[in-house]
């Protein structure tokens, strides 16, 4: 399983010696005067609304019907559009330390434990032409805000979707079906097709896997809109035996 390893602790070294904390606003990137909190200044920051907001997925699998919490702590304002653009169009990755921070900061406050933090997976051939999937390095930065381990390995996506922000609910819905997947981390990734759930019809598939039983997951994302994309994922991981499914995005559009 992954977790929280020294190659991270070198990589928040070499991102502080390029962006140094408090020297830059990482929304209009103008000079910091004093120490402010997530690196946001003041008129910035006065744009922004820090709006946490509770919300529940009715998710039904093969063994119960239950529900997800979702946690946005965000609206996507402009202002939250332009600052995400940035990071996952412009490559500006260091932001996701800010944006990891704010969300550990609302999730400190629920007083809530997890066993364990895994992103919402990007299909392979996006990742590779995007260079990351912004909410890996959201679930990275959260796992050492938090102190939880986090597992990349666990949720996978078997097919591509369409861009989501141009369709309606139902279509997103329906566009996020069967894309999604649990593997055991122990073995290749995806091959064991024995277990897949509902192949055909779904993108998010999983094994199961003891890594996850009976496990509380957060889930975590950059956006949460509908709830499509969350509900299917916490699906496919309660039928892969997770006990429950919390989830967190930094915006709520």
């Amino acid at each position: 399983m992954k977790v929280i390893t020294e190659s991270l602790v070198y990589l928040n070294e070499f991102l502080e010696m390029i962006y140094p904390s408090n020297i830059k606003c990482i929304c209009c990137e103008g000079e910091l005067e004093n120490k402010v909190d997530f690196n946001i200044c003041g008129y910035c920051r006065s744009k922004i609304k820090f709006a946490p907001v509770w919300s529940n997925l009715n998710i039904e699998n093969e063994y119960s019907q239950s529900y997800t919490k979702v946690l946005t702590v965000t609206e996507y304002n402009n202002a939250i559009r332009r600052l995400i653009y940035k990071f996952k169009y412009n490559s500006q990755t260091y932001i996701a330390r800010e944006m990891a921070s704010i969300m550990a900061n609302f999730l400190e406050k629920e007083n809530l434990s997890f066993d364990v933090i895994i992103p919402v997976p990007l299909y392979a051939a996006k990742k590779r032409k995007r260079g990351f999937n912004q909410a890996e390095l959201l679930a990275k930065y959260l796992s050492k805000d938090i102190k939880v381990q986090y597992d990349i390995n666990v949720l996978g996506r078997i097919k591509e979707t369409e861009t989501m922000h141009m369709l309606t609910k139902e279509q997103r819905s329906e566009n996020v079906k069967g894309v999604f997947s649990v593997e055991n981390s122990t073995q290749t990734p995806f091959k064991n097709r024995s277990v897949i759930l509902n192949a055909v019809e779904r993108v998010f598939w999983a094994t199961e896997s003891t890594q996850i039983e009976g496990k509380h997951i957060l889930l975590v994302d950059d956006i949460y809109t509908t709830g499509a994309t969350i509900k299917e994922c916490s699906e496919v991981l309660l039928n892969a035996g997770t006990s429950k499914v919390t989830a967190v995005a930094f915006a709520r559009s």
